[in-house]
Parts: structure tokens; C-alpha cells; sequence
């Protein structure tokens, strides 16, 4: 399990202190790449463990929960999601998706999901601590699972805890929020960060450059930037440098082979290479050349536009691959 951020111990260290006065629903609110599955796993580990407030480790429970098959961890999540990330505890969310089969999409969590979850929750726990449900994310819930699930909330069982992760809380029913504790996982100061990355053994300081370019919107994608550059790591960070290159190339083909998170991770610095590539071509544009080049700037904007409209989207509601296929002509 990936260590804590530093900049969000604090917020951890709040709420552990205080578990006997915590609301039945936590709401963990970050981008993409803000850390939330990391917090919420470390948060979910110590309200199991049997020995430890902030979870020792080395107990059962915290063994269970590392392997990811704790009878008290209760995830629900879309299986495009489950497929997508490799951490074990969330293998728990598989028990959720098994009777619903993988669907049209996979990507909405849906009412028959929640009321599984209800039923399992209705006995009592089989460790010694709490039970424990982590929603990743609460923003991929239809209007019917978010109904099931205030009626959760509404009467919880004893020592039953929502961590919902979440990245739009508006996208979250008023209910639902009035009936949480909102948990800000902020991002850091670029101070912060690039010492952060600087003590991950970065080759050189022009790699730590480079992830400090996304790092304070996205320090989730600038450490695995600096941990597939030191063949420590590989996913977002390995998918990222394959797209973007050091000098701003694209490398559209690559971007068939991201899953739809990773997809809305690489996507704003694609814009960003668009919008260098379009400024190259129009500062050497000369005489007599404005009517060739002009196809190529609208191929260009054209993919821009179709970028920032898919990232407007909800999740879910915008076929990735169809999308991939419209946008690469203009990339290449």
C-alpha cells in the first residue's frame, strides 16, 4: 500500500483522533491524481485494525485488509475502475460486481450494487472493529444507488463508516452531503512537492522539472513520472511518458492503449501540446502559406475542442475508444 502524502497526515491524524465522534459518511474530495484511494485506504486499514488507532500493520485485520479480502471491507466501485487499478484491498469491490456481471459499460455504480452492499451490512461485523464501505468513486453512482444509499446512511448499523471518494462534490446529492464530514485532500505548494519528488531519487533534476509541470494539480502523476524514470514504477506515469514526450510531441497512437482514468489524466497536456504545436505553426507561417496550413489548424482546434468536451463529460457518458478514433487524425 502506498504511503500517505505527506501534506495530507494532518488530515488523517484529525480524523483518526476523533473516530468516536465521526459521522457515518466521509466525503474524500480531490482531483484525479490528488491521493484520495491512498488516503482512503490508510483511513480504511485503521478504522479495521484491532490494535492501533492509525492501524499498526502487523495485526489480523490490517493483514486481511492488505491482502484484500477483509469480510469487513466492503468496496463499491464500476468495474472499468476495479480493472484499471491494481491495488489489493479494492479487490473487495469484485464481491459487488459479480451478480450484476460486467454490463453494458462497467462504468456506473448501480442500484443493485448498494442494495447488495445494504444486505451485507446488516450483519455483524466478524472482526473487532468497524465495517468499513469505500465508494471510488461516490460521483459514478446513478439517482437510484445514491437513494439506496441515503437510506444507509439515514440508519446506519453500529460502528459503520462511508468513505466516499469523490472528485465533484456537486455531482453529489445535497442529502447525501448534508449527512457527511467533507474531507478537502488539497493538493501542495509547488515548494512542497518538488521536495517531495526531489527525496524520490529523481536521475536528474530535469526529470524533476518535468513532473513539477503537472505535479501541483497532479502530484499522484508526477510521482509515478519520476517512479517509471527511475524503473521503480510503471501505469499513469509510464502511459504518460509514452503520450507526451520531453519536447511536447504526441504520440497519439498511445493513447489506444489508456483506460478512461488514465485517459482524463493525459488529456489536459495533450491540449497543452496542441496549443504549442498550433503557436509553432503559426509564428513560421509564411507568404502564400496560410491556405494549406489552415486544414492543419483546424484539424487542430477541431481536437481541441472535442478534448474539453470530453472532459466536461461525466464519466461514463462519452465512448472512450469512439472518441480516441475521432481526435487521432488531427494528432498525427
Amino acid at each position: 500500500m502506498k504511503s500517505l502524502f505527506p501534506w495530507h497526515v494532518a488530515a488523517f491524524e484529525t480524523i483518526v483522533s476523533q473516530v468516536d465522534r465521526l459521522p457515518p459518511g466521509l466525503l474524500l474530495v480531490g482531483g484525479r491524481g490528488a491521493g484520495k484511494l491512498r488516503f482512503a485506504n490508510h483511513l480504511a486499514r485503521a478504522l479495521l485494525c484491532s490494535r492501533e488507532a492509525q492501524g499498526c500493520g502487523d495485526c489480523t485485520q490490517c493483514d486481511q485488509f492488505l491482502l484484500g479480502h477483509h469480510p469487513d471491507f466492503h468496496v463499491l466501485t464500476t468495474r472499468s475502475t476495479l480493472d484499471a487499478l491494481n491495488e489489493s484491498p479494492i479487490k473487495a469491490g469484485e464481491r459487488y460486481l459479480a451478480s450484476i456481471g460486467r454490463g453494458v459499460t462497467g462504468r456506473i455504480i448501480s442500484v443493485d450494487q448498494v442494495r447488495a452492499l445494504t444486505g451485507a451490512l446488516a450483519s455483524a461485523a466478524h472482526g473487532p472493529g468497524s465495517k468499513v464501505v469505500l465508494i471510488l468513486t461516490a460521483d459514478d453512482m446513478n439517482a437510484n444507488a445514491a437513494n439506496a444509499l441515503l437510506k444507509a446512511l439515514e440508519e446506519p448499523t453500529d460502528n459503520t463508516f462511508f468513505l466516499m471518494a469523490c472528485r465533484t462534490p456537486a455531482q453529489i446529492a445535497a442529502t447525501i452531503r448534508s449527512r457527511c464530514m467533507t474531507v478537502p485532500l488539497s493538493v501542495p505548494s509547488a515548494s512542497v512537492l518538488r521536495t517531495y519528488l526531489e527525496d524520490l531519487k529523481a536521475s536528474t533534476q530535469t526529470v524533476v522539472d518535468q513532473a513539477m509541470t503537472v505535479g501541483v494539480a497532479l502530484p499522484e502523476v508526477a510521482e509515478a513520472l519520476i517512479s517509471a524514470e527511475t524503473n521503480e514504477g510503471s501505469g499513469v506515469g509510464a502511459e504518460w511518458t509514452s503520450v507526451i514526450k520531453p519536447e511536447g510531441r504526441i504520440k497519439g497512437e498511445m493513447l489506444t492503449k489508456l483506460d478512461g482514468e488514465q485517459l482524463r489524466l493525459v488529456l489536459p497536456q495533450v491540449q497543452q501540446a496542441i496549443c504549442r504545436r498550433i503557436r509553432f505553426q503559426l509564428m513560421s507561417l509564411k507568404d502564400g502559406e496560410f491556405g494549406e496550413l489552415s486544414r492543419s489548424l483546424a484539424q487542430s482546434f477541431k481536437a481541441y475542442r472535442a478534448i474539453g468536451r470530453f472532459l466536461a463529460a461525466a464519466p461514463g457518458t462519452v465512448d472512450e475508444t469512439l472518441f480516441v478514433e475521432y481526435i487521432l487524425p488531427a494528432l498525427e
